[in-house]
């Protein structure tokens, strides 16, 4: 059995990504009135792998990432729908459609040559967390897990400025290298659990890194 993962929203490095230098997303109420935003609209489902659920996304209408796609996505997801495709029963990841999500990643094992989704991974921007009005790239980050239903939301780490690294390094083990408070660190989450289980600062990197 192999571990692995597969990005749906383009599991994106937080250190100087291209995809991030864009505009952001005003605040609803703050620089932009919410009639002048573009609405939000539903878009395809898609499997989870392995298992008998699909999600989709809800994304801005003149979002030109029009699912769960790594191609110029930028933010532009605000929320996840999951669907039973036994019970047809339907639940959003959210109860509001004001955050911004940046990756949705599948991690699992494949078994017997088929990949076999256990749990998924958010990276959230859920709040305004420079005061500048709006949601972007510069804001603070949340790392959220669920399972596969999309239930049992769990923030696991907060705070993140900008990420080094998502590395699933065994079963429901991964690695998250990360800036976090102006320290750069490294945890490993227990995606079981949904806990952080160890953490340590990197070594120094000399004063010319930054």
């Amino acid at each position: 059995m192999k571990a692995t993962a597969i990005a749906l929203l383009g599991l994106l490095g937080l250190s100087g990504c291209g995809l991030f230098e864009r505009s952001g997303v005003p605040a609803p109420g703050e620089t932009t009135a919410v009639s002048e935003l573009p609405p939000k609209q539903l878009y395809d489902f898609q499997p989870i792998q392995g298992t008998r659920y699909l999600m989709a996304p809800i994304n801005r209408s003149d979002d030109r990432a029009s699912g769960f796609s790594s191609y110029d996505s930028g933010y532009t997801s605000h929320n996840v729908v999951f669907l039973d495709a036994v019970t047809l029963t339907t639940q959003r990841l959210f109860n509001t459609n004001d955050f911004l999500i940046v990756s949705t990643t599948e991690y699992g094992e494949t078994i017997d040559g088929t990949f076999v989704t256990q749990w998924l991974v958010y990276l959230v921007i859920t709040a305004d967390t420079n005061d500048d009005g709006e949601l972007d790239y510069r804001d603070h980050i949340t790392l959220a897990t669920t399972n596969t239903a999309g239930e049992g939301y769990t923030e696991v780490i907060v705070g993140i400025e900008q990420t080094f690294g998502i590395i699933l390094v065994g079963p429901g083990s991964l690695v998250v290298a990360y800036e976090q408070a102006g320290v750069k660190t490294v945890s490993k989450v227990n995606l079981a659990e949904q806990t952080v289980v160890n953490t340590q600062p990197l070594v120094d990197l000399g004063a010319e890194v930054k």
